[in-house]
């Protein structure tokens, strides 16, 4: 499943988890990087969830730095990759975020109806195996 929301709702969803150091804690067991389309947005939240995992907080500038740069190096991505990403990075750091709270509502339903529904289909998927 997949946010049904475009690029600039996800990128501003990325964003707030970057800024907002307690709140990707508390969304993280609603956000998960496979709803993300883009992939750089997808590899971004990979990286700071498993951050806040972690430590408890999203990572900061120079910290997301390092973290990418391991990233790069575990998945041999190439230096216009690393860049195309530290480019995102940046941008989503400094972007303005009307309205934060109706943006943590939206994410927070979504992931809850996600997580509802994946829950439905673990449930038919073991009857079904039951029966076999």
């Amino acid at each position: 499943m997949q946010y049904e929301y475009g690029e600039d709702f996800q990128r501003r969803v990325v964003a707030l988890l970057l800024q907002d150091p307690t709140w990707v804690v508390e969304c993280s067991g609603v956000v998960r990087s496979s709803y993300f389309t883009n992939s750089i947005l997808r590899t971004i939240v990979e990286l700071v969830l498993q951050f806040a995992g972690q430590y408890g907080a999203s990572p900061r500038r120079e910290t997301m730095s390092l973290l990418l740069d391991a990233h790069a190096i575990s998945y041999e991505l190439l230096p216009e990759e690393v860049e195309r990403i530290q480019s995102v990075i940046a941008q989503l750091y400094d972007a303005q975020i009307p309205d934060p709270q109706s943006l943590r509502d939206i994410v927070v339903e979504f992931g809850s109806w996600a997580a509802l529904q994946g829950a439905i289909q673990y449930g038919a998927d073991s009857l079904a195996r039951a029966k076999n």
